[in-house]
């Protein structure tokens, strides 16, 4: 039987941009997973989805298939790090938390690698590619968000970055802590001079040119 690769994720890896001349997302024409390895690819990836959702996917998953898998690629952390900015904009002074703290994002992960090394599963861990926190303000506050509310909250724009970079960096202590292959798609980013012409103007999800270099990435390490 055809060995498989899962890929658990959410829309980074389902290949998401915005589309400018169109005024919407589409997939990327960049993300081939078939240029990528030579595995029969199952992407399971879902817009918008967070480690507490990608657990539930992959028990559910793996509960009913997957004997035939060989590894798993896991990336999560965007949506994790993100805040219910509507709340933020009405209530600034009030506590807020990410969709999901910290701790519970490492326990999450944590979870995750250890189901699928049950089930005999290789874990491949992904960095999240950076976000333009400049962007990523003016986009949510586009509809009308208060800007200056939100930044009352924050403190300055690049909390925004900093926080999606802690969760980032907590799968790089999590990929060493359990022994997992770890792709770091964030630095191929990050050593780019042109790092920024690489993301859509929504600040947080790589455009065509920044999905090719993901595809770079994960192919020299099925390489």
């Amino acid at each position: 039987m055809e060995k498989q690769l899962y890929v658990f994720g959410d829309s980074i890896l389902r290949g998401v941009i915005w589309d400018e001349a169109a005024g919407r997302y589409r997939f990327s024409k960049a993300l081939d997973w078939g240029r990528i390895c030579a595995e029969k690819v199952r992407n399971l990836s879902k817009f918008g989805c967070t480690a507490d959702r990608g657990a539930e996917i992959v028990k559910t998953t793996l509960a009913r298939e997957g004997e035939d898998v060989a590894c798993a690629i896991v990336e999560y952390g965007g949506n994790d790090c993100d805040f219910d900015w509507e709340k933020v904009s009405e209530e600034p002074d009030a506590p807020h938390t990410p969709n999901t703290e910290l701790s519970r994002f490492r326990q999450l992960y944590t979870d995750i690698i250890n189901t699928l090394k049950e089930r005999g599963i290789q874990p491949i861990l992904m960095t999240l590619p950076p976000i333009d926190a400049s962007r990523y303000l003016s986009w949510i506050t586009r509809t009308g968000l208060s800007r200056e509310r939100i930044l009352k909250f924050l403190g300055d724009t690049q909390t925004i970055y900093r926080y999606q970079e802690m969760y980032s960096y907590a799968v790089s202590e999590i990929a060493r802590r359990m022994n997992c292959l770890l792709i770091d798609v964030r630095s191929a980013f990050l050593k780019r001079r042109d790092c920024a012409s690489l993301i859509c103007v929504d600040g947080i999800h790589p455009n065509e040119r920044g999905q090719q270099l993901i595809v770079e990435e994960l192919s020299r390490a099925f390489a």
